[in-house]
């Protein structure tokens, strides 16, 4: 459960920023050059990050869980369903944090943010690996992979873009080591 919380969690950004730009276009919300508007907007923003926290520390629980009863198809399936489905979240956070801190740039707040809005990115990608590294965890474990192949990938969990290269690699070897022990 804790799984599919989180990943809803990162399909709701996309689902509201594309729904409030054609709700606002339709005259259906305030426009977004509106005081409401950006009121709503950073209250929205602060109590999602709120509740994806939680559902982060909720699914890191799941993930250890799983661990300890050695669920190794299910971490490989929950790491294959959390960083997938994170991806248009990812996506749409460049971009618009991409434009907000290009466009506060010019007032100079823009140079403080833009670390901020990186770090708050950062740590919500790394919720997102906590499946990926209890599945390595276990390989490892019943020496299924070597230290150098638990390295490697805990380290590309840890950066961007390539950590979803890493979780195919991960399930794909998890897969086969569960058909060997089939």
């Amino acid at each position: 459960m804790a799984k599919w919380t989180l990943a809803v969690a990162l399909l709701v950004v996309p689902v509201v920023v594309v729904g409030g730009s054609v709700g606002s276009n339709l005259g259906l919300l305030p426009a977004p050059d509106d005081e409401l508007w950006n009121s709503l907007v950073w209250q929205g923003w602060f109590a999602w990050l709120v509740l994806y926290l939680m559902a982060a520390v909720w699914a890191a629980k799941d993930a250890f869980g799983m661990l300890r009863q050695r669920d190794l198809d299910g971490l490989r399936r929950a790491a294959m369903l959390v960083k997938l489905t994170s991806i248009p979240f990812f996506i749409l956070n460049f971009v618009l944090l991409t434009v907000i801190a290009m466009a506060l740039s010019i007032t100079g707040i823009g140079v403080v943010l833009a670390p901020i809005f990186v770090a708050s990115t950062y740590v919500i990608m790394l919720s997102t690996s906590v499946y990926g590294v209890c599945c390595l965890t276990l390989m490892h474990r019943d020496r299924a992979i070597s230290t150098t192949f638990l390295t490697v990938n805990v380290i590309l969990h840890l950066i961007f873009i390539v950590d979803i290269v890493s979780t195919l690699v991960v399930a794909h070897r998890a897969k086969r080591v569960l058909d060997r022990t089939s």
